[in-house]
């Protein structure tokens, strides 16, 4: 029997970048404030995305890298990987 594919929900994204967001921000000894303040975002939009309640677009993923000083391909590695999903097949 073959094993079922599993396919990557928008929920899952979420919660593993705000997972990632969250313990780099943590690792960094950063505030939500210092962050948010340093990625040029509203505080309240870093706690919704650190909430899992809010999906980030890649640009703010991208300026949220830069602001913790890490490579942004590196964030974006770590959530992939916790992801670990198939890929639908095309049409």
């Amino acid at each position: 029997m073959l094993e079922e594919e599993k396919y990557l929900k928008e929920s899952e994204f979420i919660k593993a970048a705000s997972k990632h967001i969250r313990y780099y921000r943590n690792y960094r000894g950063m505030t939500q404030e210092e962050l948010a303040e340093k990625a040029q975002i509203s505080t309240n939009h870093l706690k919704s995305i650190e909430r899992g309640k809010s999906s980030p677009s890649f640009f703010v993923i991208f300026k949220l890298a830069k602001a913790l000083n890490i490579e942004f391909g590196l964030l974006a590695k770590d959530i992939d990987k916790e992801l670990d999903v198939s890929h639908p097949p095309e049409n």
